[in-house]
């Protein structure tokens, strides 16, 4: 995607260390990030000495998001990172 140079972009960043990547995301975060200028890096830090940087925006993970039914509203909700996931992201090594 080309990015408007004189547009600011926003970004929200997540790190994930345990086996299984995951992260948490609040309400509020994820409804600021309906934005065209939006993006998440999700860092995979599994392997200290070979980190990997994953960008996304929020089309990524609305599945994951719940919906309110009437009964109450969510506040912060895990975010699981699978491989179907992460091969659509655009992928950056940082070691």
């Amino acid at each position: 995607k080309n990015i408007n140079s004189d547009k600011k972009i926003r970004i929200e960043v997540k790190n994930c260390e345990s086996r299984k990547l995951h992260f948490f995301i609040s309400r509020n975060e994820y409804e600021n990030s309906n934005s065209l200028n939006y993006y998440f890096y999700f860092i995979d830090s599994r392997n200290k000495n070979a980190r990997i940087l994953y960008i996304f925006q929020n089309n990524l993970i609305k599945n994951d998001i719940s919906k309110d039914q009437g009964k109450g509203s969510w506040s912060s909700i895990k975010i699981p990172m699978n491989k179907e996931k992460l091969d659509k992201c655009k992928k950056v090594e940082l070691n």
